[in-house]
Parts: structure tokens; sequence; C-alpha cells
């Protein structure tokens, strides 16, 4: 008899475990459950701060490699300038068929009293594809000290007759002339200046005593310049 009734309570149980798994199977308990998951604070609360800690890891991430990239920018640029150290660029020399760029060079700096003779220079040619434009001479020396007399006597070409529409500059990089040219829109052009490729912005402050003097500012990037404005 007592084997009976276990008969009875085992085939009771899997009649009932039956019964269950056919009610959790039916699509409408489930879309039921789910709509009720769904609509549970708690559920909705949990899958919030679930998300928003990733997009915080994420962010956190994407920001880190945003500042990686921007300093590799900067080294690259400062590479590339550190390579343009003994160029120069010659602006506003009327173009000539069968023109010898270096001749123009030397007779440009001997014109500046500073003698040099075709063995000073590594190379020399005109940049750009000609157009209903003066192109630029960019030339190439072969020691520093030799574009640094050059340049360092520039100013004079104002003062000849035959140079003063004539400009000596540095060789910048387009990151370099990128800013050069954004300060010179947004401040004082008479106080931004390049020297061996880095552009600088000078200004008079007052210093401890009450007098005045120059301060001398780096601008790497138009946020430097922007730094300035207020």
């Amino acid at each position: 008899m007592e084997n009976n009734n276990s008969g009875m309570k085992l085939k009771d149980d899997i009649d009932l475990n039956g019964i269950i798994k056919n009610i959790c199977s039916s699509e409408v308990f489930i879309d039921g459950l789910i709509r009720c998951i769904t609509k549970s604070d708690v559920f909705t609360k949990a899958i919030s701060e679930a998300i928003s800690d990733s997009i915080a890891k994420y962010e956190s991430r994407i920001a880190q490699l945003e500042k990686a990239v921007k300093e590799l920018q900067f080294k690259c640029n400062d590479v590339e300038q550190y390579g343009r150290r003994c160029n120069i660029r010659i602006q506003g020399i009327k173009e000539e068929n069968d023109e010898n760029t270096n001749k123009i060079v030397i007779d440009i700096a001997q014109a500046l009293g500073v003698n040099i003779d075709e063995r000073d220079i590594y190379t020399s040619h005109r940049l750009g594809r000609k157009g209903n434009y003066i192109r630029p001479i960019i030339v190439r020396f072969v020691r520093f000290d030799v574009r640094q007399r050059v340049i360092t006597k520039r100013g004079k070409l104002k003062v000849i007759d035959r140079y003063k529409n004539i400009f000596v500059n540095d060789d910048l990089t387009k990151h370099n002339y990128d800013v050069y040219k954004y300060a010179r829109d947004k401040l004082n052009k008479r106080s931004v200046s390049v020297r061996n490729g880095n552009v600088y912005y000078s200004r008079e402050c007052q210093d401890d005593h009450g007098g005045t003097k120059a301060k001398i500012s780096h601008l790497v990037t138009r946020a430097s310049v922007d730094s300035l404005l207020g």
C-alpha cells in the first residue's frame, strides 16, 4: 500500500513538473514575465547603471587614446620642424624661364652682406605648380649656421630697393604655419614672430616693481592663442 502511495506521489510530481514546464514555455507567460521585468524600477535602474558604467569605461579609454594621439602628433610635428632647421623660404621673386634659383639665393645673401657660394646650398627650387601667382623658393643650406647668417639679416631687405618686396621666412610645417596665421589674425600681428620654426607672441606686462617687462609666450596650438584673447 505504501509503495502504491509513493508511485502516485511520483506521478503527481511528474505531472506537476510538466504543467509548470508548459506554463513557463508558453509565449503568453514569457511575454507577461518580460513586461513585468522591464516595467520594474529595480530592473531599469540596474540596466541603466550597467550601461552607464560601460559607457564611462569606453569614454575614459577614448580620452586616453585621444591624448596619446595628440602627443604623437606634437612629437611628429617637432621632428618634422627640426628636419627643416636648415631651410628658408623666399617669397616675392618674379619667376623667369631657365632661372637659376641657387644664383638668386646667393645674390640675396650677398645683398645682405652674407658671403656664400654654391657649396653652401644643398638644394633650392620653386614650390608648387606654375599658375597665376609667384611661387616661393625653398632653400636648404648645407649647415644651420649658414641659414642663420642669412635669416638674421633679412630685415635689411626692406631698405634695398631691388628686394624691398621680398620676404625671407622660416620653412614652417603645416601645423606651425596654421598656428602662425591664426595668431596673426587674432592677436597683434606685430607681436607675433617665428624663431627657428617656433611661433611666439610678445606682450608687455607689469613686473613686481611696478614697471613693465616683456612676456613671451610659445604658441603651439590654436588653443594657446585663444588663451591670450581674454
